[in-house]
């Protein structure tokens, strides 16, 4: 495990890495919410577990909480040092580079806050969305910012130029977005 798991709704994400050096995001699926959780508090950072339910190769595991076992090992294997902070040191791209990005790419960006949006609650998550801007290519892209994150900005900061790190992208309605991750 890279991350520890973050709620998200009635579910959890993280980020762990396999034997083979891939870098995959799980995805705990609530059936029922106390099985979600109960799966969750089994998973730490910087532990080692073995999956019963082989997956064939993909970018995240999507773990059903009433159907996936998971096993905690002692065997561990050297972490991939490069990988690992490429991982946690996102590459700083511009906004037109985000913007031609792929969808799950995790990158950095820096620009104008030219926008910040209402924050949006909800009983378990909190979103605020801003607009960051490219002054020289005038280009523009919005960044969800989930969580603990979500309060690091304020609508004072329109006009700032602020760096968003560790940061991915996400396409939605044929729109690319930044979300923030832990």
């Amino acid at each position: 495990m890279l991350t520890e798991l973050e709620p998200r709704g009635s579910n959890y994400i993280a980020y762990a890495i396999s034997e083979k050096g891939d870098i995959h995001e799980m995805f705990i699926v609530s059936i029922g919410k106390s099985l979600a959780k109960t799966l969750a508090t089994r998973l730490k950072k910087d532990t080692f577990f073995v999956l019963a339910n082989k997956q064939e190769e993909c970018s995240y595991l999507r773990l059903a909480a009433d159907k996936s076992k998971l096993f905690k090992t002692s065997k561990s294997f050297r972490l991939p040092k490069e990988k690992v902070e490429k991982f946690f040191n996102a590459t700083l791209c511009t906004i037109p580079d985000a913007l031609a990005s792929p969808k799950k790419r995790r990158l950095s960006v820096e620009g104008k806050v030219a926008k910040v949006y209402d924050m949006k609650e909800g009983p378990t998550r909190k979103r605020h969305d801003i607009l960051l801007a490219d002054e020289v290519s005038k280009k523009s892209i919005c960044s969800k910012l989930w969580g603990e994150h979500s309060e690091k900005i304020t609508e004072n900061d329109t006009g700032s130029v602020f760096k968003i790190s560790n940061v991915e992208v996400h396409v939605y309605n044929d729109r690319h977005q930044l979300k923030s991750t832990t």
